[in-house]
């Protein structure tokens, strides 16, 4: 028989089963972890009667061989019993677990010993002074050759004794004291035995270890643990203040509780196996033969009470956690149901809105059509335009690359001109310079012409002194001539001398004449000379200056002019230059929006083509209204199970039309629709906002 359930039926009973595996999954998973966990638990403990046996094995390796060690002081050979006594005390106050040490001679006899405890207190050592130790086990043993001895793990040499109440030791103490003799002989080089040493080692070094496995114990949260050391089927010492030492007993306090124990997958209601650790002690640093076991137990309940605790609480909370699941499940499978049902009249409200919309959007698709073919029309002329806008820029930036060209030639040529007015004004200073060095040489020339007058003065001067001689001479001549006239015959040949010398006289004074004459015509002339000429180049020099110093002037000029010119082509270039790239950036630009028109003239033609495509589609859009419509109708009756409902509000009028065939809906008023609100949970149907009603009125029944 089928089932008409409804949505929130099934969905409740969905989330019901899944709870129910998820929580029994989880369940078998805790337990599981839980037994993982205890197994770890005893794994670990097993490995603390491992620890204890190492640690004393460790210390009967020490007491071992520590009596070999001090045999060996050469006090002990000796007879000297102070010294003896003194290097004994000194042992037993760095070893605290010897209670006291004892040295025998060969036959028994005592002959020294520790008279101090390890606390440095006194000890009766006269109880014992005197005595003879013949008859005590460690004694016959050393003198039989009986040592606890192992060849093969190197332990050889003393003789190690079992617990036992020392009798030595309630003569020095005045009281009971348990532990081991560890006894040696002692030896000369030769090997000869000189005398006997033996130690007793209290078995409070047992209880030591104990007590450290204890405190390791509770650190890992392990309270409770009973620890105990057996030899011989005799206890030795245990952390258990009510068992005494040496008596025999059972090994396993929860030795009962072991057979309860199931293998594997233990029951919540079965009871936990003990946590039990036995190791007997045999390893390379103990003797086998001292028959020494190590056993850790520990109450189960104890060791697994965070176990337990963590089991009750898990518990309690499954049994919540399923109640409030399944709570939480009929809530959430009722607001669930609420919504899909909200859901479903949504979808058959919007099966008429799709209806309307797709006669709208094919209205729409036929204008949009006719836009695009405008718009594509429009695009065409506007493109043509730009192709002529792009090509009268190319002229304007060739125009604009030529007017550059020439700019930069006369640019060139003004810079050429400059060049030779700076040469122009390099040949007038030039000039300039040559003009002061021609009239600096003529003033010399002058200096020098004034000089030639100054000589031919000076001749000219020497020419009258020649004249005043002659004047003289023709005197002396004359005066020759009486003199001679008076001598008579006598006189005549100096008359004769005196007449020639007034003719040379003559002669003399004619030429002197005649060059102070040209002498004087010379110096005219030389004045006259240096005055015109100096008249003459002072005039030159003074035009030639004042054409210099015009030329000067107008080269600057010039040369002023050439810079004006060359700023304002560099200017011009500058702006020939940004003309040349703006022309060719708006070239470039109207290409680019050339290109774009293109893509944008497709762009339009698709748009009229989508338009076509979105016309026929709508025609198929009707039809699938018409198959969403029998989809709700299905989507309602999964919801409310045999009743289907629809709402009357939004059923529409049908009319099928004979000619095409497609479905018409009635027309309704468009509503402005509002997008959805963040927080609530809103649709819109038909326009106007529907929102899903909230559950306070199902949580008010609750």
């Amino acid at each position: 028989m089928k089932l008409n359930l409804s949505l929130k039926q099934k969905l409740l009973l969905s989330n019901i089963g899944l709870i129910v595996v998820f929580g029994l999954v989880l369940l078998f998973q805790f337990n599981n972890a839980l037994s993982q966990q205890k197994e770890e638990i005893r794994n670990g403990f097993n490995n603390s009667s491992s620890k204890l046996s190492s640690n004393l094995s460790q210390s009967f390796y020490k007491f071992y061989h520590n009596v070999q060690a001090i045999s060996k002081n050469e006090s002990l050979k000796g007879d000297d019993k102070e010294k003896i006594s003194f290097f004994l005390n000194e042992l037993v106050s760095l070893y605290p677990n010897y209670d006291f040490m004892v040295l025998t001679d060969l036959d028994g006899n005592y002959k020294s010993s520790s008279s101090l405890s390890p606390a440095g207190d006194k000890l009766s050592v006269s109880n014992i002074e005197g005595s003879n130790f013949s008859d005590t086990d460690w004694f016959k043993a050393i003198k039989t050759g009986k040592l606890t001895e192992d060849y093969e793990k190197k332990i050889y040499g003393s003789h190690f004794s079992e617990i036992k109440d020392s009798k030595i030791g309630k003569l020095l103490y005045g009281e009971s004291k348990k532990g081991f003799y560890v006894t040696t002989p002692v030896q000369d080089e030769f090997g000869d035995s000189l005398a006997i040493l033996t130690t007793f080692v209290g078995v409070r070094a047992v209880e030591e270890s104990i007590l450290e496995l204890e405190t390791s114990l509770k650190e890992e949260g392990k309270e409770g643990a009973l620890i105990r050391v057996v030899g011989a089927d005799k206890l030795i010492a245990s952390n258990d203040a009510t068992e005494v030492a040496l008596t025999p007993m059972s090994k396993l306090k929860f030795e009962e509780d072991d057979n309860k124990s199931v293998e594997g997958f233990e029951l919540p209601w079965a009871k936990s196996r003990p946590l039990v650790a036995v190791e007997k002690i045999d390893d390379k640093r103990f003797l086998k033969d001292l028959d020494w076991e190590v056993y850790v137990e520990m109450d189960s309940t104890e060791a697994f009470q965070g176990i337990n605790a963590s089991k009750n609480f898990f518990g309690v909370s499954f049994i919540i956690s399923l109640i409030l699941s399944a709570v939480v499940a009929f809530f959430m499978s009722r607001a669930l149901s609420n919504r899909m049902s909200k859901a479903a009249e949504s979808v058959s409200s919007g099966s008429d809105e799709i209806n309307q919309a797709s006669g709208e959007i094919s209205d729409q698709a036929k204008l949009l059509s006719e836009s695009t073919n405008q718009q594509a029309s429009s695009l065409h002329e506007t493109v043509s335009s730009l192709n002529e806008i792009s090509a009268m820029v190319s002229k304007s930036a060739s125009h604009s690359q030529s007017s550059k060209e020439m700019s930069s030639r006369s640019r060139e040529s003004a810079n050429e001109g400059m060049k030779t007015i700076e040469q122009m004004l390099e040949a007038i200073d030039e000039i300039a310079s040559a003009n002061t060095e021609i009239v600096e040489q003529l003033n010399t020339n002058s200096k020098e012409m004034q000089e030639i007058t100054n000589v031919i003065k000076e001749i000219e001067d020497k020419t009258k002194v020649i004249n005043d001689i002659v004047f003289q001479t023709k005197l002396l001549s004359f005066n020759a001539s009486v003199e001679a006239a008076r001598a008579g015959e006598h006189g005549k040949g100096f008359a004769v001398v005196a007449e020639e010398v007034g003719t040379l006289a003559k002669s003399s004074g004619d030429a002197a004449t005649e060059i102070e004459d040209m002498l004087s015509k010379s110096i005219d002339s030389v004045n006259k000379i240096v005055e015109n000429t100096k008249s003459r180049v002072d005039g030159l020099v003074e035009k030639g200056s004042a054409k210099v110093e015009m030329g000067r002037e107008v080269s600057k000029q010039c040369k002023k002019a050439l810079e004006i010119i060359l700023d304002q082509s560099s200017n011009l270039d500058m702006a020939i230059e940004e003309i040349a790239t703006a022309s060719v950036e708006q070239s470039q630009g109207i290409q680019e929006i050339s290109k774009a028109m293109d893509q944008l003239n497709a762009v339009t033609s698709q748009n009229s083509d989508i338009a076509k495509k979105v016309s026929n589609g709508t025609n198929q859009l009707n039809q699938q209204a018409e198959k969403l419509s029998f989809v709700s109708m299905n989507l309602n009756k999964m919801v409310y199970g045999k009743k289907e409902k629809i709402n009357e509000s939004n059923e529409v009028k049908e009319q099928i039309s004979d000619d095409n065939k497609v479905i018409k809906f009635e027309q309704r008023k468009p509503v402005k629709k509002e997008a959805p609100l963040p927080v609530e949970d809103k649709t819109t149907v038909n326009g106007a906002e529907a929102a899903f009603d909230s559950d306070d009125d199902e949580w008010e029944d609750l």
